[in-house]
């Protein structure tokens, strides 16, 4: 690890979490899960949806969530298990329109053309990815697959996995990453553009280079800048 590029410089990295910075996850996530639960006469909201679930293990949060709402889960697993299909199969409907995002094809190609590695960071299976993220994809652009332990966020193991399976040692490494998601990155020493999300408006994003309302020319100057390109 730690390799050269072509002009002798230590290979760097940009990992873009794609599924909440692209993608809207977050809202999808919380789309299927308020659907979901609609069946069991829980009205999810985005409190709810914070204090339960956002960041946490999703059956155990199921769990709490009804507990504290008095409507008992006869089998939380079950229903995890439905919302998490449900989610992936949104966020793989969302992945199919990603050629239409000029702003992270303009990003992830100029990366790439000054020798960057970047990984497509997804929580879709590695074969869907490949597929919807298919005209994206290329020499020095791929698919890192990784599903993060709670809902909405990569700690900072899944960031490290995720580094590694590009191939690039975290500190080499700039991350795009929603505001939930930024304390994994730091926390696995990576410099980090933050895109801020609605749902995910009560995450301190204190420690991040630069943090900017959405996927704009703003976050590519930024990460270019970072990964020393500019």
């Amino acid at each position: 690890m730690d390799t050269r590029n072509a002009a002798g410089q230590l290979q760097r990295g940009l990992l873009i979490e794609v599924d909440l910075t692209v993608l809207s996850g977050t809202e999808l996530c919380f789309e299927a899960c308020r659907a979901r639960l609609a069946r069991e006469s829980i009205k999810l909201d985005n409190d709810l949806f914070r204090r339960f679930l956002f960041g946490r293990n999703m059956v155990k949060g199921l769990t709490a969530m009804a507990a504290k709402l008095d409507r008992p889960l006869a089998d939380a697993a079950t229903v995890a298990a439905e919302c998490t299909a449900a989610y992936l199969e949104a966020l793989r409907v969302a992945a199919e329109k990603v050629a239409a995002n000029q702003a992270i094809l303009a990003l992830a190609r100029d990366a790439a053309a000054h020798s960057v590695k970047v990984g497509l960071l997804t929580q879709l299976p590695e074969d869907v990815a490949r597929q919807v993220f298919a005209g994206v994809l290329g020499d020095r652009i791929v698919v890192v697959a990784e599903t993060p332990t709670t809902v909405c966020l990569h700690g900072w193991e899944g960031w490290r996995r995720a580094s590694r399976k590009l191939q690039i040692r975290e500190r080499l490494c700039v991350a795009v990453a929603s505001p939930g998601s930024s304390r994994g990155a730091l926390a696995a020493a990576m410099r980090l553009v933050v895109i801020l999300d609605p749902i995910q408006a009560h995450v301190d994003c204190t420690g991040a280079d630069q943090v900017v309302e959405s996927m704009t020319a703003a976050v590519h100057a930024a990460a270019m800048s970072l990964l020393k390109v500019a």
